[in-house]
């Protein structure tokens, strides 16, 4: 998957990044991705689809059948899944995404239902959201055709950024038009300000103690080497 620079986007989620909502901050973007492959995700995409490939026609997953994306015995349903672990790797490159199932999606039924879902969350941490709403529907419409999408939900699982400590709530759609062959992923989530400020402060001892113990294995080593001499 490759990140699409798109103005309009950014400027949507410069609204989105830390955004102070009393006992938490809440920090989303939205980010479009062409669904072309290459490097490292051509590797993935050959891996994954070898492998949901083989479990489709297994009579011992039938599951696979009926997955978020259709049947996995179709090569058109494991590229779309694919596409959306790539498009995870992609924006969280810090994760690898790579063994998630395909369970770990939903399949929203329309637009309707996402549209109200996203703005009751964020009309509650916004400000000024009725302005914000209506520019961001209008850019989604303009760069991926949202009224043309499969939508795609994730669910949060234990090895992912959603599920650190301190999280409180998440969402993550993925607005899929395939005749684009593009996506725009939209993720927000809200943090614990108590928690986040102590795992920062913890994260900066530690930086102060691996500093303080590499200088004084230096001052040790010149020590040793002038009482050598």
């Amino acid at each position: 998957m490759k990140f699409l620079e798109v103005p309009s986007l950014s400027h949507l989620s410069a609204f989105l990044n830390e955004i102070d909502s009393g006992d938490s901050i809440v920090t989303g973007r939205l980010e479009a991705y062409t669904c072309k492959t290459a490097g490292s995700d051509k590797k993935l995409y050959k891996s994954l689809n070898a492998q949901y490939e083989l479990l489709a026609k297994s009579p011992d997953f039938p599951e696979l059948g009926i997955s978020p994306f259709g049947p996995l015995t179709l090569s058109t349903s494991r590229r779309t899944f694919i596409s959306l672990v790539c498009t995870l790797n992609a924006a969280f490159p810090d994760y690898d995404f790579s063994s998630i199932k395909p369970e770990q999606f939903k399949k929203e039924p329309n637009l309707r239902l996402v549209a109200n879902h996203i703005n009751s969350v964020l009309g509650s941490v916004v400000s000024d959201y009725a302005a914000f709403s209506g520019k961001m529907w209008t850019v989604l419409e303009e760069e991926i055709r949202i009224r043309e999408c499969d939508i795609y939900s994730y669910i949060e699982s234990e090895a992912d950024p959603f599920s650190e400590e301190g999280s409180i709530w998440s969402m993550n759609y993925f607005f899929f038009n395939k005749k684009l062959r593009r996506l725009v992923f939209l993720t927000c989530r809200c943090i614990s300000k108590t928690v986040r400020r102590q795992l920062d402060n913890a994260l900066t001892m530690s930086d102060e103690e691996e500093g303080d113990w590499g200088w004084s294995i230096e001052d040790q080593i010149a020590e040793d080497m002038d009482m050598e001499l």
